[in-house]
């Protein structure tokens, strides 16, 4: 079978890579999607004149726009659709039927394992919605007494998608975010909240991934429920609407997510449980410094502390180790320590973060002391995400964030604060705050708050708020100065005079 497009009438209403609800009451896209599907009979047409001897099936949102696939593209073989509705596929088989007279294939469908209500996972409620959704799909199978369109389907997916949410970030995330609602599934289903987890519809969860790059799936309950919905043939001698209720009968979700149990527990224990290890490693780097006609001399004299000490070679180490938290699917944190080995003291860096271990020596009654133990363990870097009813909480430290500008922020109040090598080769501490993002009833609400949010910034508290009016979205952004920065450390970032500054962009 040659399949054309993926739920391409969807692109007539999204605007971004992620999944979103779909505008049903907005048709200013009918015209393009006439087009849309003219283009795919073409193709369909000049596929069979290649060849002839295998069908042909186009991949449809649903049964969007199904009027004008029935006057447009005649020439397709297959009704192919993506559909999710929760456990039952509703009248799409007679629709279909009706409007088409068309074999019907299910080119994705299924119900992600995550309770967006009570922020957990949730196998038995997907392995219910896809067990309905398989006794459908065989009841209208052909010569059972139903539509007899039904030609099967594609259970989606066999593991979770990590990439779903974001696309580029967080991909060794296992992401919560619920990106879209759909009232069909009323396990975690509530009036003007979503509840679709785009990164939890495998039937298998997803293992850490080893430095090779591989991972092991753990089967959920819907997988051990499926292994027994399809040992039925609907097409076997003596197939009837009763022997498949018998067959499904036999079905019990709660015996699926009892034989599921073994491997949740062995994936917790693959992931460390609520606190785990999460990385570690050593950095060594050797410094060289040399040339002509320069003060520093050939060797270090231990009666003077100069930088550079001495010409020639000096090295550093530097030990890492992360430590990730996931007290519940909510919330989620890691932080790194590290640990400094041997300081070289011959770089010609302006400032540099290994200074941060370097000899200081201090006077005393006693005479000159050398103090070598400064800032040998410190925290590395740490974040923290909370994803709440009302509210997504980030918090950083060092991790860096990303500007307002594609939000509203036309003036560039909120910069972007991502530093990499400069970070330690100043020694900055920013950014380091919170960023709030607000939902349901506070959506459109973003609050920025904390002692540097950026490079060089007073302590401060920067509110922003956008809402569409009339087509247009209005964003207003207050900032606030709490305070004045300390000294500078570096030519970097040097601290600006206190200010409070307000926009408005149209």
């Amino acid at each position: 079978m040659y399949l054309l497009g993926n739920e391409n009438n969807y692109g007539l209403f999204w605007e971004g890579a992620e999944t979103e609800d779909i505008p049903l009451e907005d048709r200013k896209s009918t015209i393009r999607a006439r087009h849309m599907y003219e283009v795919f009979n073409q193709a369909a047409v000049a596929m069979k004149a290649i060849d002839t001897s295998v069908p042909i099936a186009m991949c449809n949102g649903d049964v969007l726009f199904i009027d004008i696939i029935a006057e447009e593209c005649q020439d397709v073989d297959i009704y192919g659709t993506n559909m999710y509705r929760g456990i039952s596929f509703g009248d799409a088989f007679q629709v279909v039927k009706d409007k088409l007279n068309k074999p019907i294939l299910f080119t994705e469908f299924g119900s992600d394992a995550f309770n967006a209500l009570e922020n957990r996972e949730d196998q038995a409620a997907q392995a219910k919605y896809l067990v309905g959704n398989w006794k459908e799909i065989y009841e209208n199978a052909s010569g059972l007494g139903k539509a007899g369109n039904s030609i099967g389907g594609f259970t989606f997916q066999f593991s979770d998608g990590w990439w779903k949410y974001g696309q580029t970030e967080n991909l060794s995330v296992h992401d919560n975010n619920a990106s879209w609602s759909n009232g069909g599934y009323q396990s975690d289903f509530a009036e003007g909240r979503n509840n679709m987890n785009e990164e939890w519809f495998g039937i298998c969860a997803k293992g850490p991934t080893s430095a090779l790059g591989l991972y092991e799936l753990y089967p959920r309950a819907a997988y051990y429920a499926l292994a027994k919905v399809h040992h039925f043939d609907p097409y076997a001698a003596g197939m009837s609407l009763s022997a498949i209720e018998n067959h499904f009968r036999d079905i019990q979700v709660m015996d699926a997510v009892l034989q599921a149990r073994g491997d949740k527990a062995a994936l917790d224990a693959q992931q460390g449980g609520k606190i785990r290890v999460s990385g570690a490693r050593m950095e060594f780097t050797t410094y060289s410094t040399g040339g002509d006609k320069i003060t520093t001399p050939d060797n270090a004299d231990p009666n003077e502390r100069a930088y550079p000490n001495e010409l020639g070679f000096g090295h550093m180490q530097s030990f890492f180790t992360d430590i990730e938290a996931k007290p519940t699917e909510s919330v989620r944190g890691t932080v790194s320590f590290n640990v400094l080995g041997n300081v070289a003291e011959n770089p010609i860096d302006e400032i540099f973060y290994e200074n941060a271990g370097r000899i200081r020596e201090v006077r005393t009654d006693e005479g000159e002391l050398a103090l070598t133990s400064l800032n040998r363990v410190r925290i590395y870097k740490a974040n923290v995400s909370w994803n709440a009813d009302l509210f997504d909480l980030e918090g950083f430290y060092r991790t860096g964030h990303y500007h307002w500008g594609y939000e509203g922020d036309f003036f560039g109040l909120y910069p972007e604060a991502n530093y990499g090598p400069n970070i330690d080769i100043y020694n900055g501490v920013a950014p380091v705050g919170f960023e709030m993002a607000g939902k349901k009833s506070l959506n459109g609400l973003k609050v920025a708050f904390g002692p540097e949010l950026w490079w060089g910034a007073n302590p401060a508290v920067l509110v922003k708020y956008s809402r569409s009016l009339a087509g247009m979205t209005l964003t207003g952004i207050y900032h606030e100065d709490l305070d004045e920065q300390g000294p500078a450390v570096s030519s970097f970032a040097v601290p600006v005079p206190p200010n409070r500054r307000a926009t408005l962009h149209l």
